[in-house]
């Protein structure tokens, strides 16, 4: 802990240089990607200790704004931060363990995992109070770290104060200490703060969601689980988990309030959660029965061209590779 906090000036870039170089690594999308997303596993599970150990936020997860943060909220987000950084590892492994004897069982591994992720999602989504649960914005973030800094340096100077108690002006020092004042933050908390705004009321403690609210958000989260007893139950050739899923993201969609009627953080997520949606091209049997089709005709038409052919379908093949695993296409 110590050197990452005496070296993390220079340490943290190497350390993200060195994960983005093991997508280049040789064998990254094919047989042999399991080796090559241990490494990136690992050094993911690095970064994310090295964040605690600075105080950073930890990825999307960490940042994301369901009420008052127990010590149980906080297990959950740090349970999914895990798996969302391991999840694939974990397929890989079991792909290559039941490959030949049963291929069931790895879709009972990723039912165990996606169980884990919604119930942490839906524990915070009940410790919302229903209300959607977004990820701060970048400012919020910034804010509550200048924040968190200024009441760090407070006690340190609190700390320094009780050590001279018959400091000259102690009284009034004692006072802008409490206060949060110094030379970043000259007002400190003697300002009030702004309030609210109107269009982040959706987001606040006092607004109560409807049960309509609350059923979109919680049949957007169990989607991923109707997908994977889709695929644990029917034939890989079965359309039943592709509609099961997509049933869930439409009518969470149907159900959602309108865009004029969400915070600007909720239509941020609306947003990505539409975006989403893309990912149904890329999985079974979608992609073997519709998207596949243009792609290899694509591969035939540009594999003519020189230099560029070769980049194009090299790229058309990684997606081929991606699709072959559930948690790339997840969401």
């Amino acid at each position: 802990e110590t050197f990452v906090k005496n070296h993390h000036a220079w340490y943290l870039p190497i350390l993200e240089t060195v994960k983005s170089m093991t997508l280049l690594l040789p064998g990254r999308f094919d047989d042999n990607m399991i080796q090559s997303e241990t490494i990136y596993s690992s050094l993911n599970l690095i970064g994310l200790y090295n964040d605690t150990i600075l105080d950073r936020p930890r990825g999307t997860v960490s940042t994301l704004q369901c009420g008052v943060e127990t010590v149980a909220i906080s297990y959950a987000k740090n349970i999914l931060m895990v798996l969302e950084l391991t999840e694939v590892l974990i397929e890989m492994i079991a792909s290559k363990k039941f490959v030949d004897k049963d291929a069931r069982k790895k879709w009972r591994v990723i039912l165990f995992i996606e169980t884990l992720k919604v119930g942490c999602r839906l524990l915070m989504l009940k410790n919302n109070g229903g209300r959607m649960v977004v990820p701060a914005p970048p400012e919020q973030i910034a804010s509550d770290l200048k924040i968190k800094k200024r009441a760090q340096y407070a006690e340190e100077a609190r700390r320094t104060l009780q050590k001279h108690p018959g400091a000259r002006f102690h009284d009034l020092v004692e006072m802008y200490i409490n206060k949060e004042r110094g030379e970043t933050n000259p007002h400190g908390t003697f300002v009030a703060k702004p309030g609210t705004p109107a269009s982040h009321y959706r987001q606040s403690q006092k607004y109560v969601p409807s049960t309509q609210e609350v059923t979109a958000e919680v049949l957007f989260h169990v989607r991923p689980i109707a997908y994977v007893l889709g695929k644990l139950f029917c034939r890989n050739s079965s359309w039943l988990p592709v509609l099961l899923s997509a049933f869930c993201d439409a009518t969470s969609r149907k159900l959602t309030a309108s865009h004029d009627e969400l915070s600007p953080d909720q239509r941020t997520e609306v947003s990505r959660r539409s975006t989403l949606w893309l990912l149904y091209l890329f999985r079974s049997p979608v992609f073997d029965s519709i998207t596949k089709i243009p792609l290899e005709f694509l591969i035939r038409i540009f594999s003519k061209i020189p230099l560029f052919g070769s980049l194009f379908a090299g790229i058309i093949q990684v997606a081929f590779a991606l699709q072959q695993h559930y948690f790339y296409t997840s969401g």
